[in-house]
């Protein structure tokens, strides 16, 4: 939640943001952290199986390369 405190800041004393942006800002912090624990998920299973170093920072992002971009472009990000 701390992501989203400073738009309840704004709010409070400028009547800039709206709850539409609000709610958007909250729902794009939430898919992209959930990515990066995919992707953390991801090397170290890669890790388990022996994986090491560069090649494991290759094949743990390539591999969860696509399912992020595929929720970005269906949402609208890109």
């Amino acid at each position: 939640q701390a992501g989203v405190e400073p738009f309840f800041y704004l709010r409070k004393y400028t009547e800039v943001i709206c709850n539409t942006a609000t709610i958007d800002f909250t729902s794009l912090f939430r898919i992209a952290a959930r990515n990066g624990i995919l992707v953390v998920s991801a090397m170290k299973t890669r890790a388990k199986e022996g994986v090491k170093g560069k090649e494991l920072l290759q094949k743990g992002a390539w591999g969860r390369l696509n399912p992020i971009l595929m929720t970005a472009f269906t949402t609208g990000w890109l």
